[in-house]
């Protein structure tokens, strides 16, 4: 996989605090850009968050961890329980059938991390999330935050998904309004952190929890195959991984 030597943008958020307006409006721009990619190609992530977008070295977004992602073709509909339980979606936790719609509910919930610098739903227990997403309670106008804002946060975070914004809607929305789509495609617009690096090697800008880790060889065992007829596997020592042809049958 191509490195991202930036770090997360949850990391980059945890050194910040908080990002001023303009600095989250670049942010989710390239996430716009990315999920709209992704939904375009019927993907759907089903754990977007800040953990998951990584920064190049330039200070670019790029999506990573794709092991809960899925082909979901328009009209058709997942019903899988999985992703990170403060950026469920209700129809999820509901455990009801869903769409891509899921992707926009936690696309809100990262901008409100962003914007006010901690989370929306932050509960002790996966119980407590899940009683307060369901309750249907909207979040409380944060202090600080533009009207423009919290106007596209309601649309992103309305508990009906056939309500809720599509991305082309996020686009079109007051929010966004004075950014050039094609330039955020491009990559155009400067990020508001660029990585600086000691060289190539340095990891400065993840979480030493993380990087102070040893590297353990994954555990195995040894695999017992019955000897048959053609068998591929034939003369192939699990434990060193060569492949030792058999004798040739005398005739």
């Amino acid at each position: 996989m191509e490195f991202f030597p930036g770090g997360d943008l949850f990391y980059l958020q945890a050194r910040q605090v908080k990002f001023s307006e303009e600095e989250a409006r670049f942010y989710l721009a390239e996430v716009t850009i990315g999920l709209e990619f992704l939904h375009s190609h019927n993907v759907i992530h089903r754990d977007l968050k800040t953990e998951n977008l990584m920064l190049d070295k330039k200070g670019h977004i790029k999506f990573i961890d794709f092991g809960a992602s899925k082909i979901l073709k328009k009209g058709e509909k997942a019903n899988t329980f999985c992703g990170t339980r403060r950026f469920m979606a209700p129809e999820m936790l509901n455990r009801q059938e869903y769409d891509h719609k899921v992707d926009i509910w936690s696309y809100g919930i990262m901008m409100f991390d962003l914007l006010t610098g901690h989370g929306l739903f932050e509960c002790k227990t996966d119980e407590d999330i899940e009683k307060l997403v369901l309750s249907g309670k909207m979040f409380p106008r944060p202090r600080g935050m533009s009207t423009k804002a919290i106007k596209l946060l309601r649309t992103l975070l309305e508990f009906s998904p056939l309500k809720r914004a599509t991305v082309s809607q996020l686009k079109q929305s007051e929010f966004f309004k004075n950014l050039d789509w094609n330039k955020v495609s491009s990559q155009q617009y400067q990020p508001p952190f660029k990585p600086t690096f000691a060289d190539e090697f340095d990891l400065s800008h993840f979480d030493e929890e993380f990087t102070q880790k040893l590297v353990l060889q994954s555990p195995h065992k040894g695999v017992i195959m019955e000897e048959k007829e053609n068998n591929q596997f034939t003369g192939f020592d699990f434990d060193t991984g060569v492949t030792t042809k058999p004798p040739a049958a005398k005739r």
